[in-house]
């Protein structure tokens, strides 16, 4: 597995926001391998932390239930749509769905959707079990 950080500045364009009232903001999508299964979404002030998969099965369909949802959006014309809710508001923005295909191709690159991270605990209590025993 290899390590990195992958970044991508974009434009949103905004279909509503009810807490700033937005038409365009830039962001910057950022991906570290050190928690390699999700996406933050960086508008400076606020963050939004995505889980990758989620981000990757909406470019291509309706994907996310309750605070984050994302779906493709006209996709003649190659938009996507990331809907995020929380207790200060709502907004909707479109994003290119080839930049944002290419973003998160990179991050599975490095770290494979299948890759299970946890460590293997039985190993684990089996090697303090062993080192308490000499």
């Amino acid at each position: 597995m290899r390590r990195g950080l992958i970044t991508i500045g974009l434009r949103a364009e905004f279909l509503h926001d009810t807490a700033r009232g937005a038409t365009r903001r830039d962001l910057t999508l950022l991906w570290h391998d050190s928690n390699p299964h999700v996406v933050v979404i960086d508008f400076g002030t606020p963050q939004y932390v995505v889980d990758r998969d989620l981000f990757w099965q909406g470019l291509d369909g309706d994907a996310g239930v309750g605070n984050i949802r994302i779906f493709p959006w006209r996709a003649d014309q190659g938009l996507t749509v990331i809907s995020i809710s929380n207790q200060a508001g709502s907004a909707s923005f479109l994003l290119p769905t080839g930049r944002c295909l290419r973003f998160l191709s990179q991050t599975y690159d490095y770290t494979p959707a299948d890759v299970d991270l946890t460590a293997d605990v039985d190993a684990f209590i089996a090697s303090c079990l062993q080192a308490g025993a000499s």
